[in-house]
């Protein structure tokens, strides 16, 4: 099983961290007492799909460290664990 070089849990699978652009309209205002409040919002993608994401990188799932930057070193990475244990 391989482990994360930096918390050295053994990891079974990897987090994809990628990002989107995607457009957030939130409607705030001041109330009649002088405090700021937040009224209605929207999300709106536009048409964006996750294949469209950028990746940003693959990390453990305990604390978020980044392992990899590529998918084939990601399945590489993963696959240490098969590697190993015919050994």
């Amino acid at each position: 099983m391989p482990r994360c070089p930096e918390c050295n849990v053994e990891i079974e699978e990897l987090i994809e961290v990628s990002s989107q652009i995607c457009r957030v309209s939130v409607t705030c205002y001041v109330d009649e007492v002088g405090e700021v409040e937040v009224g209605d919002g929207w999300l709106e993608q536009g048409g964006i799909s996750w294949n469209d994401a950028e990746l940003i990188h693959y990390s453990c799932p305990e604390c978020e460290e980044a392992i990899c930057f590529h998918y084939q070193d990601a399945v590489d990475f993963l696959n240490t664990a098969v590697e190993n244990k015919g050994e």
